[in-house]
């Protein structure tokens, strides 16, 4: 399992547009399926979405393969949005192998929080753009 966080490039706040935010939700959700792999839970702000990514041991798939499908299918939902911009995404992203449930469960409440830490929402309850498995 990984943590990736996505970051919009120079931080271009492309999320706080409510169409834009919709469609890349929408596009989201149709992932938490299993389908190779699975998300196990995501999060998105105005300039950056953090994802739990859990890839199938059978999978062929790698976590770079993974993250630039998803920076696509992203990217593609955004345009259908009226996002104009063409490279919209930094070019790398930021990993972190979670090693156990401790590290699982830390990383899910980062995630939970970040709404109200960053000051999008006083309680995480009222941020729409999160979702984790075990909800």
């Amino acid at each position: 399992m990984y943590f990736v966080t996505l970051c919009l490039r120079d931080r271009l706040p492309l999320l706080s547009d409510k169409k834009v935010s919709e469609a890349t939700w929408n596009y989201l959700k149709s992932l938490f399926e299993p389908k190779g792999n699975w998300i196990i839970g995501a999060v998105f702000l105005h300039d950056h979405v953090h994802l739990i990514i859990e890839l199938k041991k059978d999978s062929n798939l790698t976590l770079g393969k993974t993250v630039m499908d998803l920076k696509l299918g992203l990217w593609r939902a955004m345009r259908r949005a009226g996002i104009k911009e063409e490279k919209i995404w930094q070019k790398n992203y930021f990993e972190h192998v979670i090693r156990n449930n401790d590290d699982l469960v830390e990383k899910l409440r980062y995630m939970r929080g970040n709404p109200v830490k960053a000051g999008l929402v006083e309680k995480v309850e009222d941020w729409q753009y999160y979702w984790d498995r075990f909800l």
